[in-house]
Order: C-alpha cells, then sequence, then structure tokens
C-alpha cells in the first residue's frame, strides 16, 4: 500500500519549559524566585531539542524527525508590568527528516530581527513583536511558543524547600505556518539546593500534562494535528543573580494527524527531549 503523504512540518516541538535557579546570598529576606532584570542583562542560552513523531499510516509506521540546536542572546530591561526580553538568535541549525522527501533544514539567516516579548514576575508572557521569518523557519520557529514556553511559571515568592505551585499555561498563535492552540499544567515541586560546576543553583522538578491543536497548509497539503500527553524535567535558577541557569525536559503524546492527502486520520506518537543551559564567559 503507497504511504499516504504527510507534511514535513512538526507542529509539535519538542516541549519546552526552561528556567533556573540557585540559593540565594546572605541578607534579612530571602530572594524571591521571580522574573526581574538580572544583575548581567545580557544572557546567552545554548539549546538543544530533538522531536521524533512516528506516524502509522494504516499499518504502515514510519518517523519524521526534527534537531534543532541554536544559541539564542537575550537582553533584559524594565517593562511597565515587569520585564522586557529581547532575543536573537545568534546561530541556529534546525533539520526535518521526512522519508516522503528531501530533509529541511533552516539557518541563523533565515530569522532576521529579535524576538521581543515581555514577561511578568511570574512568567506569563506577551508577545510585543516576532521576527521576520524567511522560508521553512516559519515552520520550525514559532515566536509565540518561544515567548510561552521558553521560561517556566514562577511563584513570585521566596521558595522553601518542597514548596509546590500549579499554574496553567495556555496560548493561541496565528502564525504564517497556521494555527495553534496550546494548553499545559504544570507543577513545580522545589527540590532542594545542587551545586554545577561550583555554581550554587536552587533546583525545581517539573510535570505536566500539555494538548496542543495545530492546522495549517504546508507544501500545498492542508493538515489538522490533535496531541496531548505528559512531560517531565526540572529546571536551574540562580537565586543570586537573578537568572535561569538551565532547564531540561521529556515528553511524550499521542495523538492524530488529518491530511488532504491521506484517506484517513493517521495515529501520531511525538517524543520529545528539550535542553537549555546558560553560557558562561
Amino acid at each position: 500500500m503507497r504511504r499516504a503523504a504527510v507534511p514535513s512540518f512538526l507542529a509539535l516541538t519538542p516541549f519546552v519549559v526552561a528556567c533556573a535557579g540557585g540559593p540565594g546570598g546572605g541578607g534579612m529576606s530571602p530572594p524571591s524566585l521571580a522574573f526581574q532584570v538580572p544583575d548581567d542583562p545580557q544572557v546567552t542560552y545554548s539549546q538543544a531539542d530533538t522531536a521524533v513523531m512516528s506516524i502509522d499510516a494504516g499499518g504502515q509506521m514510519f518517523d519524521v524527525s526534527v534537531v534543532t540546536t541554536a544559541t539564542m542572546a537575550l537582553t533584559f530591561t524594565s517593562a511597565e508590568n515587569g520585564v522586557r526580553v529581547t532575543t536573537s538568535w545568534t546561530a541556529l541549525d534546525a533539520s526535518v527528516s521526512n522519508p516522503m522527501g528531501a530533509p529541511e533544514r533552516v539557518s541563523v539567516e533565515d530569522v532576521e530581527g529579535p524576538l521581543v516579548f515581555d514577561l511578568d514576575s511570574r512568567g506569563v508572557a506577551q508577545v510585543v513583536s516576532p521576527p521576520t521569518l524567511k522560508g521553512n523557519a516559519s515552520r520550525m520557529v514559532s515566536p509565540a511558543a518561544v515567548a510561552n514556553s521558553f521560561f517556566p511559571r514562577l511563584p513570585g515568592s521566596a521558595p522553601t524547600p518542597g514548596m509546590t505551585w500549579t499554574d496553567t499555561i495556555s496560548y493561541e498563535a496565528d502564525e504564517d505556518a497556521g494555527t495553534t492552540i496550546s494548553r499545559t499544567i504544570v507543577t513545580y515541586t522545589v527540590a532542594g539546593d545542587t551545586t554545577v560546576a561550583g555554581q550554587g543553583l536552587l533546583k525545581v522538578d517539573m510535570t505536566g500534562q500539555v494538548s496542543q491543536t495545530a492546522e495549517g497548509v504546508t507544501s500545498g497539503m492542508g493538515f489538522v494535528q490533535d496531541v496531548a500527553g505528559g512531560f517531565e524535567g526540572y529546571f536551574l535558577w540562580d537565586l543570586r543573580e537573578g537568572v535561569m541557569h538551565s532547564q531540561v525536559s521529556e515528553s511524550e503524546m499521542v495523538g492524530t494527524m488529518d491530511v488532504d492527502a491521506a484517506p484517513f486520520p493517521l495515529d501520531i506518537a511525538v517524543r520529545g527531549v528539550s535542553r537549555v543551559v546558560r553560557q558562561v564567559n
């Protein structure tokens, strides 16, 4: 049986929820776990994401994979209700491998200008201005997803051992690649202090459920994708500097995808791994 054609666009990129933390220094009041302009307002992160979508086309199985590595320079400034984050991609290598066609690649030259978004003290995001995306970049870089999922939600108060909080991260984006509706419920638990390369940090574990619907047109074909599942991971936070150090997350989701060229819905499973680490000069 002929495989049904599928779009190379992987609507659900690896779920990224990032932020770092660490024990604070001396003083009468412990520092809050909240977003603010850090001591060094210019922070650079490296990011490595891998996602594999396994597709069941009537009993025939094949995979579509997305691999992304990037370097992102973030500048924090004061905003009316929190902080403004200006994000520039200084390096980017993203590729989609699809057994139905040639691989697609995106480089930093396909992203013009920064992504600017605001965060309140707990991390609720609002996109101020997106970058200009050229070629296939619109199918692999989502400004709304970066603004809403690069950082976690924070409690806005001083952390204590075993402290937990739960937040819902929802957004709807109408971008060049299509429309995405995403909803994530995350529970965070303060695991305690840890040390990385001699630096004291706060570790916060994460677990949650995510659901996402994406609809659009790619390679001349319309598609609708619905997935849902769970994820777990952790983030590390430098309380002394008030900035994220790193985050790691893994996700597993299942769902269906309707494609114009396929006579029936395709069952899909998506596995994603993401790692974000602050670069220190």
